[in-house]
């Protein structure tokens, strides 16, 4: 299998108290998924998605501090 890569905005918003929210829409088609489908095709889910995350904390990448 060979590797894809395609832009992906993320976007981060921050609380102040070190936690941040991140969240990304990713077309799974671009990517070479095809989009669940059950029933026949009566059950279809969008081709594009939203993945979220929460960082509760950061580490220098230095690894100091």
């Amino acid at each position: 299998m060979q590797a894809r890569t395609h832009p992906v905005t993320v976007h981060v918003k921050g609380n102040g108290n070190r936690l941040l929210r991140c969240w990304a829409t990713v077309t799974q088609s671009a990517w070479g998924i095809k989009p669940y489908t059950a029933f026949l095709g009566a059950l279809r889910l969008a081709d594009e998605i939203m993945l979220e995350s929460e960082v509760a904390r950061l580490e220098p990448v230095d690894g100091t501090g």
